[in-house]
């Protein structure tokens, strides 16, 4: 029972490293600061939106990533703000024509990994470059800000006692995956597909069907992201998803996720994503040189994996 327990919570990883960079920040910030805990915590949000898709693809298995959801991300703010214009006249349209463009990218997506047998890597590469490359011609064709409606923007930065509704929000989308991934048809199949797809399809599991769902919802999460993340901001600019290419993973493998799918932890990938953010600001707020933050945060970063994926090897 003690190996099993361990085994289950390799999560624990991501808690307990935000929890001591935290502590790192506060003292280099010389105090005990919930108001910066807060604050990653806001800026994390929208990384671990993005994780919660991304999880829902690499637990199927099979190698599955979706290199793409940054771009949807960038995709969904530039929509919904160009379809607002600064005004609340068109929030709602705004709003349900970034997820819609959103979610036909993820049904390119889908169709093109179910159907022509095209590895996930290679088609949400080749889809968010072709999303990015739109988005170019569209940006450097119009002149002037791309700007979200003033409603949306407050609702963002709302604050309840302090902590932003974002992270709220999120958190509440995460116990919704939660639920369908412990209690649904849908959540079962997901974890027997990525345990072991050619067993799953013996057992009637509609493979190319869950596939397809798969994008749909990471795409889904990455619209939700963009448009929050663009509210926040003010506005979309084009290289806004950058940042979360392979955060965006990170988040999810750093959080106890098995890589090789069959396993995931939703609780683990918020945690990964508030773990990574952490360390950012615990680089900035040091001082230390640029070039040696990249390297200390990709130490940090190897490091965190390891715990949190080694553990189940060990035990």
């Amino acid at each position: 029972m003690r190996n099993l327990n361990l085994k289950n919570s390799a999560w624990i990883w991501s808690l307990v490293g935000s929890l001591v960079l935290w502590l790192v920040a506060s003292v280099i910030s010389h105090g005990v600061s919930f108001k910066l805990l807060f604050l990653n915590a806001t800026l994390a949000s929208f990384l671990a939106l993005l994780g919660l898709g991304q999880m829902v693809v690499i637990t199927s298995g099979d190698g599955s990533i979706d290199l793409s959801m940054p771009y949807v991300l960038t995709l969904s703010a530039y929509v919904s703000a160009a379809v607002m214009n600064g005004r609340n006249a068109h929030l709602v349209e705004g709003i349900v024509l970034a997820v819609v463009v959103s979610l036909a990218v993820g049904l390119l997506n889908g169709v093109m990994i179910s159907l022509l047998r095209i590895p996930a890597i290679i088609t949400t590469l080749a889809t968010g470059y072709i999303v990015y490359t739109a988005l170019l011609q569209i940006s450097s064709s119009r002149y002037g800000a791309y700007a979200t409606s003033p409603g949306i923007q407050g609702f963002v930065h709302t604050q309840v006692d302090g902590l932003s509704i974002v992270v709220v929000l999120v958190i509440a989308a995460g116990g919704v995956v939660t639920w369908v991934i412990r209690s649904s048809v849908y959540g079962r199949r997901l974890l027997a597909m990525g345990q072991s797809r050619p067993a799953a399809k013996l057992v009637g599991i509609p493979i190319n069907r869950m596939v397809l769902l798969n994008f749909l919802i990471s795409a889904l999460f990455g619209a939700i992201s963009g448009l929050l993340l663009g509210a926040f901001d003010g506005g979309a600019f084009i290289n806004m998803g950058n940042a979360y290419l392979l955060t965006s993973i990170g988040a999810v493998v750093v959080g106890g996720t098995l890589i090789s799918g069959g396993k995931s932890s939703v609780i683990g990938t918020l945690g990964g994503a508030l773990l990574l953010t952490l360390i950012v600001t615990v680089l900035e707020l040091s001082n230390i040189a640029i070039g040696f933050r990249d390297v200390i945060e990709g130490l940090l970063l190897v490091g965190f994996i390891l715990l949190s994926q080694g553990m189940r090897a060990q035990y």
